[in-house]
C-alpha cells in the first residue's frame, strides 16, 4: 500500500514569465485602485465637511507626485521619498486652509 509520488514538473520559462507578468499587473491594479480610493476619500471628506467641492486637492496631489518623482530620481531611497513628498503638500494645504 505504498503510494509513489512523482515530482511535479517544473513550469517552462514562458509559463513563469506569464505568471510574473500577471502578478505585476495584479499588484499594479491593486495599488492604482488604492490610490484612487485615497483621492476619492479626500474629495468625499472635503465635500461632506465643508459642503463645497474643493478642487485644490488635485494641485496638492500633483505637487506631492512631482516632489516624489524628483526625490526618487535624485536619491533612489523609497523611505526618504515618502517622508519628503508628504511634507510640502501638507504644509501648503494647511496654509491655504487658514
Amino acid at each position: 500500500m505504498f503510494i509513489v509520488w512523482r515530482a511535479a514538473e517544473q513550469p517552462s520559462r514562458s509559463e513563469r514569465y506569464l505568471m510574473d507578468i500577471l502578478l505585476i499587473h495584479v499588484v499594479n491594479g491593486i495599488s492604482f485602485g488604492a490610490l484612487l480610493f485615497i483621492i476619492s476619500s479626500g474629495f468625499t471628506l472635503a465635500l461632506g465637511m465643508m459642503q463645497i467641492v474643493n478642487i485644490a486637492h488635485g494641485g496638492l496631489y500633483l505637487l506631492g507626485a512631482y516632489i516624489a518623482w524628483t526625490v526618487w530620481g535624485a536619491t533612489g531611497s523609497f523611505i526618504l521619498t515618502i517622508v519628503i513628498s508628504i511634507l510640502p503638500p501638507m504644509i501648503v494645504g494647511i496654509i491655504t486652509q487658514k
